[in-house]
């Protein structure tokens, strides 16, 4: 009588089994092991950004204490941009300042090496202070000697070349009469231009031109300057010129003048005077 197995025992003597391959079989995909391979970071390559830039960055997380810093960075950069630019900006307006000034100054400051009072003038020191004292203008009496010095060197009668003020002849009056309406006109001429807030330069330049030269001053500035002497004496004179040479001169326009008054009368008698 034959044996006959029951199909239940089949698997455990009578079944071959396949031959292992070696891999152990995987519990995912293939297509879920290959999209976790591309989503997965590589290791030591960080995330990359683009900053504003346009460079590569490390994208860090806000808050961290490398985002701060670099953020600090940042705004470190942009503030020295700002200074850098305000910077420059006041260097530049520092030396149109100076430019501007430095032109004023050439034309209107009084020479630091003054020249030396003539002994002539010197002589007549003591009536020239005691009128000086009469009119209310003491304080310039250093400043009318120079105007003497430029006028007369104090030589001659009308040593303050004062007669045409008067209405009369050049050199119409003797020495103690010149001297004494030398100093009225000058205190008339500096009640005048105070009045109308023109500086002391302009006071000494009316004493040239006339108390006329006041009054285009206070139109144009309230302030002497050669550029507005040189402009109202070719006003007045129709244009005219004539040769005028001396240091002052040869160095401002090479030796010459309108044909009305010294326009150059302010540098002429600060040769003599300073305010110091």
């Amino acid at each position: 009588m034959t044996n006959i197995q029951s199909p239940s025992h089949k698997g455990r003597t009578g079944a071959v089994k396949p031959a292992s391959t070696g891999r152990p079989k995987s519990s995912t995909s293939p297509n879920r092991r290959f999209r976790s391979a591309q989503t997965a970071r590589r290791p030591g390559r960080p995330r990359l950004g683009t900053s504003y830039l346009g460079t590569k960055t490390r994208r860090l997380r806000p808050g961290s204490r490398a985002y701060i810093r670099r953020q600090m960075i940042l705004r470190r950069r942009r503030i020295i941009a700002m200074l850098a630019g305000a910077g420059a900006a006041l260097v530049i307006f520092i030396v149109i300042l100076c430019l501007a000034f430095g032109k004023g100054s050439e034309e209107n400051t009084a020479r630091e090496d003054t020249l030396e009072i003539s002994e002539e003038v010197r002589a007549y020191e003591p009536l020239l202070s005691q009128y000086a004292q009469e009119y209310g203008v003491e304080e310039y009496t250093q400043l009318l000697l120079a105007i003497m010095q430029v006028e007369s060197s104090g030589q001659g009668n009308d040593v303050m070349q004062a007669s045409e003020s008067l209405g009369l002849a050049v050199n119409s009056l003797m020495p103690e009469a010149s001297i004494e309406q030398g100093c009225r006109l000058f205190s008339q001429l500096l009640s005048y231009g105070e009045g109308l807030g023109c500086d002391l330069n302009s006071v000494i330049q009316a004493y040239n031109f006339g108390i006329t030269y006041l009054d285009y001053v206070a139109e144009n500035g309230k302030k002497h300057t050669f550029s507005l002497a040189e402009a109202f004496a070719g006003d007045m004179s129709g244009g005219e010129t004539v040769v005028y040479e001396n240091s002052i001169s040869v160095e401002e326009n090479g030796g010459w003048r309108y044909a009305y008054g010294n326009m150059f009368y302010v540098d002429l008698v600060r040769q003599y005077w300073s305010e110091s």
